[in-house]
């Protein structure tokens, strides 16, 4: 076992091979996403010379690659320097100064910048009055169009003898308070005090959450109980007491999908982590099993709702045919668009999504090389921008790009830009071995699985917001192990 294995007590890669690949596939996201930003950053200053923005993209990561590879020795030092700061005396005080910070820069940022609810956030709220008043939930006639979780949630919250606004902000606070002690335990778990406080800093601090405070953003919602149901999920087998933490991820889960359905299928993210485990499998479904009973007993009841009106089974949301063919047709962006090349907003909502999927797939088909070429410039969105805070906040209404959502947005994206540089000098310096154990391998599924989705459907910075957390605790883990190999002077790839 290596050094930081030991430093953790925590399990090493099984496989040599496994955490090869995973040091590749994170090298690839990390150039990927430092190609994307200037890429994304151009567009928005010069949108005429579209065609030119991955070459610029490609010339400024050359240029900070040229910079990592001659300041590396220097860079370690500021690296090790950063993640040193934890490991002092009280450390519970540190988590409990981190999480007031957060909580600081959120009350000071909802006070300053005040938001009026526009476009999906518009929509949540209307759909939790009518739940509240005892109306139907559907919208223009879509019965199950919009998942319901982050609706029933809302009406839940809205009851509180509280003002909107405040209420928005308050659930908020409640949300990211949830996000950063789940993270906080889930990189304490994985690999050490030391890299849960870092990560817990990191999450306190990360603008695009911090900017979506006074926002009715399912996002944070989703964020928070992902990270809650993976902790419990992942809670060492403690015989009875394991069925109960399991029960209780799947019920987190099931709220997860109900707000997002895209997320459906992240349990095989956890199979696979069981499977890394080499828990046997035996212990494996009985570790699904109940997860599986909590997660229905969230959805099952929707689930029933939607066979009662549509006399078929709907698990969820009917959105996902004409979304997928929305982001696969001629006239797909990668991003949002009104309608595809055929229009199926006339059609009956189940009908729409079965030849949603239907003229996708064989667009997809007739066309690979486009469908490729348009599933790369998704991923350029999903990684190459972080300031939906910014944007939810300052230009969703207004449609203005103003000075201070420039700054906003700059200050975000330049975060963004660089922790994955901070990520990916740290990921090059430390051998895979040494930096891959099974629950930075789920962070990474995580990452990936997103990632994925979101290169074959619609795209855009919001959606790999769910896995931030699961980010901050790769980065943690990157830069604490610097700092470990620096003060053992054992060479940083040893």
């Amino acid at each position: 076992m290596s050094n930081a294995a030991r430093a953790t007590g925590k399990k090493p890669c099984p496989s040599a091979l496994i955490a090869v690949m995973a040091h590749a596939l994170l090298v690839v996201l990390a150039l990927e996403t430092l190609v994307a930003i200037p890429a994304l950053s151009w567009e928005l200053f010069l949108p005429e010379r579209e065609s030119l923005s991955l070459y610029v993209g490609v010339i400024v990561a050359l240029f900070l690659l040229s910079i990592l590879f001659v300041l590396r020795d220097r860079i370690g030092k500021v690296v090790a320097a950063f993640s040193a700061w934890p490991a002092k005396p009280s450390v519970n005080t540190r988590l409990w100064v981190i999480w007031m910070l957060g909580l600081l820069l959120r009350l000071v940022w909802v006070i300053v910048f005040p938001v009026t609810p526009a476009s999906d956030s518009a929509t949540y709220l209307s759909l939790a009055h009518k739940l509240i008043a005892g109306q139907e939930f559907q919208v223009a006639g879509l019965w199950a169009y919009w998942p319901p979780g982050y609706a029933l949630v809302l009406s839940l919250w809205l009851r509180l003898p509280l003002q909107e606004p405040v209420a928005i902000a308050t659930l908020n606070l409640v949300l990211y308070s949830l996000t950063l002690f789940a993270g906080y335990r889930l990189a304490e778990r994985f690999a050490g005090r030391v890299v849960g406080v870092v990560a817990a800093l990191l999450i306190a601090l990360w603008p695009s959450m911090l900017m979506t405070c006074g926002v009715a953003s399912k996002e944070l919602f989703v964020i928070a109980l992902l990270t809650l149901a993976v902790l419990l999920f992942t809670v060492p087998d403690t015989g009875p007491r394991t069925w109960l933490t399991r029960t209780g991820s799947g019920l987190c889960f099931g709220a997860v999908v109900l707000t997002q359905p895209s997320l459906m299928l992240f349990p095989v993210a956890l199979l696979a982590y069981e499977i890394i485990e080499k828990q046997g499998w035996r212990r494996v479904i009985v570790h699904l099993l109940p997860f599986v009973i909590g997660a229905a007993i969230v959805v099952g009841p929707w689930t029933l709702r939607n066979e009662q009106h549509f006399g078929r089974l709907v698990l969820i949301s009917t959105n996902g045919g004409e979304n997928f063919y929305r982001a696969n047709n001629p006239l797909a962006t990668g991003g949002y668009t009104t309608r595809g090349e055929i229009d199926l907003e006339n059609l009956d909502e189940l009908e729409a999504s079965r030849l949603g999927y239907k003229y996708g797939i064989e667009w997809i088909v007739a066309n690979p090389s486009s469908f490729l070429r348009l599933s790369f410039w998704k991923q350029v969105l999903f990684l190459g921008d972080d300031s939906y805070g910014a944007y939810e906040t300052l230009r969703r209404n207004s449609n203005q790009t103003t000075n201070t959502y420039i700054l906003l947005k700059g200050l975000s994206n330049l975060f963004w830009l660089g922790v994955w540089t901070m990520l990916l000098y740290c990921i090059v310096r430390i051998s895979p071995p040494v930096f891959w154990t099974p629950g930075m391998l789920l962070c990474l599924m995580a990452l990936f699985y997103l990632w994925g989705v979101h290169s074959v459907f619609e795209s855009s910075s919001k959606y790999h917001l769910p896995v931030l957390p699961f980010l901050a605790i790769l980065i943690s883990n990157g830069v604490t192990m610097i700092n470990k190999c620096v003060k053992e002077k054992g060479g940083l790839s040893s």
